[in-house]
């Protein structure tokens, strides 16, 4: 027999939204940083973030992005990490895991370069209702004075779904295969894939 006087009926917890920007300051990074030079360190990796929640929402900045080297010579970091664990993922805000640019010249004397960082992760986990409108990047940070440009990380998607990206708004996806149910690039929007950025725009 079921004792009634011991239910208890439990809400569902409110939906997570982010409607500020949330920067990682590169300090608590875990993402490699740049390689260093002479004049000193390269710049720090990008931090980890996991957000676990049925319902996201987005319209801010979420940027785990890797920082430029304040340093001649010095590189950028990777990108660091975010996972979002949740049912729904909605917004027109960033998620960002970018490597970090190169903003020093290189030494065309003693042919140092400074390096750009390579992009992170973004891992968009168990997610069923997926109507981001927002941008998406893993990009690799980009090269400056001779110095290369950092390899696109990498974005994980849930199987079979519509991605749509709107007009004015980029997906940077990085290397990898992807199944979807459908792909819409709007007007003016960008879609990136592969290691080396390459565009497809709407």
């Amino acid at each position: 027999m079921i004792n009634e006087s011991s239910w208890a009926w439990v809400p569902p917890p409110p939906p997570m939204v982010i409607t500020s920007d949330f920067i990682n300051s590169g300090y608590l990074g875990l993402a490699a940083a740049g390689p260093k030079s002479i004049a000193g360190p390269g710049g720090a990796g990008g931090a980890s973030l996991k957000i676990d929640s049925p319902t996201v929402v987005i319209n801010g900045t979420l940027s785990m992005n890797g920082e430029a080297p304040k340093f001649n010579f010095a590189g950028g970091g990777a990108g660091g990490s975010v996972i979002i664990a949740a049912t729904s993922l909605t917004g027109s805000g960033t998620i960002s895991a970018k490597g970090g640019d190169s903003d020093y010249a290189g030494d065309a004397t003693t042919n140092l370069k400074s390096p750009a960082g390579a992009g992170g992760l973004i891992h968009l986990q168990d997610i069923t209702t997926l109507d981001f409108q927002g941008t998406v990047s893993a990009a690799g940070g980009t090269g400056t004075n001779g110095g290369s440009d950092g390899s696109a990380g990498v974005v994980i998607l849930p199987n079979n779904f519509n991605l749509t990206v709107k007009s004015g708004k980029t997906w940077v996806l990085g290397e990898g295969a992807y199944s979807l149910a459908s792909l819409t690039i709007e007007n003016g929007g960008t879609l990136k894939t592969g290691i080396d950025q390459s565009s497809s725009t709407g």
